[in-house]
């Protein structure tokens, strides 16, 4: 994946959810090689710290944080704010669990997935929608 040179996001700060998994380490390579400050996000024990400032970019990080908890979410605004002009959030962070069946879904696994893949996708974006309008972007 590359963005042209003119794409108008070097410089910026973009946070990408999901950046310890496939989809979002290409797209956190990619940004950083467009010039972008990444703030990679994914959950505790993923690692994601290690594998965004190993991308060679010291000023571009990476935060473990549950984003089911939505009270979470206003920490990494306050990160990002604190890295540049944050101008995007690529939220490519979800938990798929798969089972052998319909049937063998737990009331657990369920809410787990609806916890990150539903209310905090709504959640994030409304906490970003917030932070773009008080910036006017």
């Amino acid at each position: 994946m590359k963005w042209r040179s003119d794409s108008g996001l070097s410089g910026n700060v973009v946070v990408v959810t999901g950046a310890a998994g496939g989809v979002g380490q290409e797209l956190s390579r990619a940004l950083i090689d467009a010039g972008v400050t990444v703030v990679g996000v994914d959950r505790p024990g993923s690692g994601v710290n290690a594998f965004v400032t190993g991308l060679g970019d010291s000023t571009s990080c990476g935060l473990e944080v549950d984003l089911a908890d939505v009270s979470a979410h206003s920490v990494i605004v306050e990160e990002a704010q604190e890295r540049g002009s944050v101008v995007g959030l690529a939220h490519v962070a979800a938990v798929i669990l798969r089972n052998e069946d319909f049937f063998s879904i737990s009331e657990q696994e369920w809410d787990k997935q609806s916890e990150v893949n539903l209310k905090a996708t709504f959640f994030l974006n409304r906490t970003f929608a917030e932070y773009f309008i008080r910036q006017s972007i």
